[in-house]
């Protein structure tokens, strides 16, 4: 009954608590998608995280991917992004918070190296390719 669902909590502490709530639709197979992940729940979840200020960067497409974002203490964006499914990605287009006029790709000697950068509004396209399961490191400016 309570599905689909989102309830807010302002805590004693000053967090806040959030619960998203969903029903999954997966019957004996493991392969089949959740029927809460679908364009409008995922851009519900999307204006959860940006309005508890814990969305700094996002992927907007639907390729199979794990990001982990930071910020550095020089104030640049870490963005690690790993391509967890089958087939390359020719770039890696992200949704971002704010401004970015830099990107920085980290090679396999330890130095980075500038990658050249698209940006579209909030929308930025990173122009390096990113090939299953080798993580691609950032850090945007």
């Amino acid at each position: 009954p309570l599905f689909p669902g989102v309830t807010r909590f302002k805590n004693a502490l000053g967090g806040t608590a959030v619960v998203f709530s969903g029903t999954p639709e997966a019957r004996f197979v493991f392969h089949e998608a959740f029927s809460m992940l679908n364009e409008s729940r995922k851009q519900q979840l999307v204006d959860i995280l940006r309005e508890s200020g814990n969305l700094p960067l996002y992927y907007p497409d639907d390729a199979e991917v794990y990001i982990k974002a930071a910020t550095t203490t020089d104030g640049s964006l870490f963005c690690a992004f790993f391509n967890i499914g089958l087939d390359p990605l020719e770039d890696i287009p992200l949704v971002v918070e704010r401004p970015i006029t830099r990107a920085q790709k980290l090679l396999p000697n330890g130095s980075y190296t500038d990658v050249d950068l698209c940006t579209d509004g909030n929308r930025i396209t990173v122009n390096t390719p990113s090939f299953p399961l080798d993580p691609v490191i950032l850090i945007l400016k």
